[in-house]
């Protein structure tokens, strides 16, 4: 005859293993739902419903850390949680206190089995036991994961570990949208004055003009040069020019009416949005009184002593009222304005007016002698080097374009660039560079790469997609050194037509990179489906790696894009390094590349191939240059 206690137990025991198996379930459920839930609010209600479902109980609640610190109650199923003011008498709020104290301190899970033997009331009317556990934080616990019972003992070491799993995901999920949060705010924000940056400032001004197609009214752009700038760095040292651009900023954010918007564009270049201005005038007196909060002296400790500056700016104003107009031809408008008032002696604001729009006559002349240019074969290439920072070694280089021009000898990208951008050249000087480029990199030693800038309108544009691929057919090199390059911005306004020309160029071995990465904000979901290979850290987080005040940020940031590169199995390359202290940080922070001026300019291919013949000189006799 069977035992009844032995088929009790066992009973028991299947019981216990089903609720184990459900309760593994649902930890690897939520650790998956955890990877992309943007709202944490939401998260932290289904951990909390799970807790309160799988255990069968009375009672779960999540605490997290309010804005001074406090614990508040988050989440709660079941009774009212004990935040209640009806439901807590100062006895409980002690109790629950102390053994919050208790897990916080000593990080373990605590288990109350009852309350009645504890000597302190429960928490709530008619519970009996309770279980807590920590929700983990980098530099302490986001908060607390609580369960309730009215039955004694009803918690075992077993349940705990199911808690604590839940509490790890929620605590893993916390940090995961903190670092979005910030990261976020870094695309979005200039490291040094924490103003909005160029892509916030056309997203809120392209909102703006949309609100003009409903309302009767109007808007301004005032573009600011700060005069003289350029001395305070030679003179005071770049500490105190920075210094300088934190006090413009605070002073402009001074002069701002509710939903006016400052940002920084760079350099020493503001850029005031006003809506709601809807006369000349009006945008006049924004000018004016912009002028007047900057003018007050300030005073700035330089690299030996201090000094006394009036700070002037030089402002172009664009007003309209026009619901056509476009950002760019506001933005155009106002630097024009810009230009004539540096030419009229700076320190003044000039509106934009019908006739200044004579100056674009200038620049049609500018297109043509570019257009001449290219078409006379003027374009050259210059080659900067990357490095492997584990070793120090030369491994690849990026291509980039100069203008030998007759007249005014070499001339740097940016200073034609934007011209062919306007003019619609940039397939054109690319095709040039892809060509020459390729040509170059076959006398290259096996193992050196080859990077070029791809304008969008090269891979969106058929004629243009075509002479990538001819110049990919005629290059005598292996496609897997080649790597083309192409700005996040430009791939966050990408189209199907965009993915599918880079899929196809990947597919036949090429690689991709993702040029200036963390100037946009691309989600972990968006990035993971990009065709990409390579991650190239913006010049602007590396240049604050040895910032004072600024440093520490710029590390956590440049530490997220690289782990979040590496989980993604990209490689990842910083550009615009100037310092061995910078490319030290880089190192240490698992940064595989590096390219910038500390590592060498760009130079013409005789002088880069004579680079990477030294380097390998260095690699066959064991002389490499160690850190």
């Amino acid at each position: 005859m069977a035992d009844p206690g032995a088929a009790t137990s066992a009973g028991s025991r299947a019981w216990e293993l089903e609720q184990r198996v459900l309760q593994q379930a649902l930890v690897a459920q939520l650790g998956m739902e955890a990877l992309r839930e943007p709202s944490r609010k939401a998260l932290l209600d289904r951990i909390c419903h799970a807790v309160f479902a799988a255990l069968d109980i009375d009672a779960s609640l999540i605490l997290t850390r309010g804005d001074q610190g406090r614990l508040e109650v988050h989440s709660s199923f079941g009774e009212p949680h004990p935040a209640a003011p009806e439901r807590r008498g100062e006895g409980a709020m002690n109790a629950l206190d102390a053994l919050l104290d208790r897990l916080f301190e000593e990080g373990m899970p605590k288990i109350v089995g009852d309350w009645c033997d504890s000597g302190h009331p429960s928490p709530l009317p008619g519970v009996r036991s309770s279980a807590a556990v920590a929700i983990p934080g980098p530099d302490h616990p986001y908060g607390a994961l609580l369960a309730h019972s009215s039955l004694p003992n009803a918690f075992s070491n077993d349940d705990a570990h199911f808690l604590q799993a839940l509490a790890n995901i929620a605590g893993a999920a916390t940090e995961r949208l903190h670092a979005e949060d910030r990261y976020r705010h870094a695309a979005l924000h200039d490291g040094l004055t924490g103003l909005p940056n160029r892509l916030a400032l056309v997203d809120r001004l392209e909102q703006s003009l949309d609100a003009l197609q409903r309302e009767s009214s109007g808007l301004a752009v005032l573009f600011l040069d700060m005069d003289n700038f350029k001395g305070i760095n030679d003179t005071l040292g770049h500490g105190a020019g920075d210094a300088f651009l934190q006090e413009v900023a605070a002073r402009l954010r001074s002069a701002l009416r509710p939903g006016d918007t400052v940002a920084r564009f760079g350099g020493d270049e503001f850029v005031l949005l006003c809506p709601g201005i809807s006369t000349p005038r009006a945008a006049g007196e924004v000018a004016e009184r912009v002028m007047a909060v900057l003018r007050p002296p300030v005073e700035l400790r330089g690299n030996q002593d201090s000094e006394v500056v009036h700070p002037a700016a030089s402002i172009g104003v664009a007003q309209t009222c026009d619901p056509d107009r476009t950002a760019e031809d506001l933005f155009r408008d106002a630097d024009i304005a810009l230009y004539r008032a540096k030419d009229a002696g700076r320190g003044r604001a000039v509106l934009f007016r019908a006739e200044h729009a004579t100056q674009l006559a200038t620049q049609r002349q500018q297109e043509i002698d570019l257009r001449r240019g290219v078409e006379a074969g003027e374009m050259c290439v210059h080659y900067q080097p990357t490095i492997d920072l584990a070793h120090r070694r030369v491994t690849g280089a990026e291509a980039l374009v100069r203008w030998a021009h007759p007249e005014r000898g070499l001339l740097p990208p940016g200073e034609f660039l934007p011209v062919a951008l306007r003019a619609g050249l940039m397939p054109a000087i690319g095709g040039v560079v892809m060509g020459e480029a390729l040509r170059e990199a076959r006398d290259w030693p096996d193992g050196i790469h080859l990077a070029v800038n791809v304008d969008p309108h090269q891979l969106s544009d058929r004629a243009a997609l075509r002479a990538i691929h001819a110049a990919l057919d005629a290059a005598d090199c292996t496609l897997q050194r080649v790597v083309l390059e192409v700005t996040e911005a430009a791939l966050l306004d990408t189209g199907p037509t965009t993915l599918r020309a880079l899929r196809g160029l990947r597919h036949r071995g090429v690689r991709i990179a993702i040029d200036d990465f963390g100037t946009g904000y691309s989600s972990l979901a968006y990035l993971a489906r990009l065709p990409v290979d390579i991650l190239k850290i913006d010049r602007s987080f590396v240049d604050q790696l040895h910032r004072p005040g600024q440093g520490e940020e710029a590390v956590a940031i440049s530490r997220l894009i690289i782990n979040l590169g590496h989980t993604l199995g990209l490689h990842v390359l910083a550009e615009g390094t100037e310092t061995a202290e910078q490319l030290d940080i880089l190192t240490d922070l698992g940064c595989d590349s590096a390219q910038g001026f500390h590592i060498g300019r760009p130079a013409p291919p005789e002088a880069f191939r004579v680079m990477v013949d030294l380097r390998e000189g260095e690699r066959s006799t064991g002389g490499v240059r160690q850190r």
